[in-house]
């Protein structure tokens, strides 16, 4: 198994554990201050989007575009707001949308552009790898912020599907 692929199983592997965790609550239940479901997983969309802008940038030789909002606070803030008058349903077809079109981009990177050192729109620098890992870590802490709540019993199961991305 190549890098990619190990990089993708990674990703597959959060998004089933985010994917259990949804199942166990209703898709109403706060999960953060002032986000449901529908906003957790329309701020993880939004974040695999720029993953995904940041590889096409990077194997095009330009820098990704900025956030187009300053501070990533503020770029959350954008995210939540942008999902107000979409249906649960539309949420969680975009969130499965974004996915697969970040998984996609790193199919197209070639093993000698993983390693290579790009700056992230959020300032930092680093690698795909390290981005792989940022916005997996990203989706499996939310997933266990869900799964924590699940077990004081708050909400009943949200119909998400099984299907792994």
């Amino acid at each position: 198994m190549d890098q990619v692929e190990r990089l993708i199983e990674q990703l597959n592997k959060d998004r089933t554990a985010m994917q259990r965790a949804l199942s166990r609550l209703d898709v109403g239940t706060e999960v953060c201050p002032g986000w449901t479901i529908k906003e957790v997983l329309a701020h993880i969309s939004g974040w695999d989007a720029v993953g995904t802008s940041i590889v096409r940038a990077h194997l095009a030789g330009e820098q990704p575009p900025p956030l187009g909002v300053r501070g990533i606070d503020a770029y959350n803030a954008y995210l939540v707001a942008g999902c107000e008058t979409m249906t649960y349903e539309e949420i969680v077809e975009d969130w499965r949308r974004a996915r697969k079109q970040f998984v996609y981009a790193l199919t197209e990177t070639p093993q000698e552009k993983l390693r290579d050192r790009i700056q992230f729109p959020w300032g930092e620098m680093g690698n795909i790898p390290r981005l792989v890992s940022i916005l997996s870590e990203h989706e499996r802490e939310h997933a266990r912020e869900i799964m924590e709540l699940a077990s004081t019993g708050a909400g009943d199961p949200a119909e998400v599907g099984e299907e792994t991305e």
